[in-house]
């Protein structure tokens, strides 16, 4: 028994150390309070002979909110790598591309407004040269995975019950806009109107009057 168990160690420390180096490639899950800043790192390497490889922060939040993210990139050197893009929070599989111009860890910070709940998210990152580490904050502490469950789907179906609701209200309001613009191109229409028939009543009335006038007068002078 004790030499079955010998032959089979080296084959559960080579599972084992498999299962270790999984996490380094698996979605992670985060947390991100309002006010408060969270990073995360990437290891990223850059061969100096080939061009800069490219990294996909792949995330999904799991707490849809029409919410502005704050998101800044920061380079091994500590210089702030400008992003044209920021986290989204609708709920859908999204990417954010940075390129890696220098071997070191860079740093994706994240930061939400105080007016907002906490928001959860699943993120990944995925490089041409795939490395290393298993994502961590800047604390050093890695951020532990979490499957998705019958929550995260019902805080996505609330998110998209609420976002038909603020696109009905929307239709409303364009359509009463509608209707009020309507009803003062109506009233407009019916004063510029009356006001051209009441001109023109005028200018009719002045001119048989001018012309009695007139009529009169001349007798007069010829009376005279």
């Amino acid at each position: 028994m004790p030499r079955r168990v010998g032959r089979l160690l080296p084959y559960f420390l080579i599972l084992a150390l498999w299962t270790t180096l999984q996490p380094a490639a698996a979605e992670v899950y985060i947390r991100l309070f309002p006010g408060k800043e969270l990073c995360l790192n990437y290891e990223g390497y850059r061969d100096p002979e080939d061009d800069p490889p490219t990294v996909d922060l792949r995330h999904r939040g799991l707490d849809p909110r029409n919410v502005n993210i704050r998101t800044r990139l920061y380079n091994p050197s500590g210089a702030q790598v400008v992003l044209s893009e920021r986290i989204d929070p609708f709920g859908t599989p999204y990417s954010l591309f940075f390129k890696v111009t220098e071997t070191g860890t860079y740093r994706v910070c994240m930061r939400t407004p105080l007016s907002h709940p906490p928001l959860r998210f699943e993120m990944r990152f995925v490089g041409e040269n795939d490395l290393v580490d298993p994502t961590t904050t800047t604390e050093g502490v890695p951020v532990v995975d979490k499957p998705v469950d019958v929550e995260d789907y019902q805080a996505r179906l609330k998110m998209l019950d609420l976002c038909v609701q603020v696109t009905l209200d929307e239709v409303r309001m364009g359509e009463n806009r509608l209707h009020m613009f309507d009803d003062v191109t109506q009233l407009t229409y019916y004063l510029t109107a009356g006001m051209l028939f009441l001109n023109l009543a005028l200018s009719i009335g002045l001119s048989v009057w001018a012309e009695k006038y007139l009529e009169r007068y001349f007798m007069k002078k010829k009376i005279v």
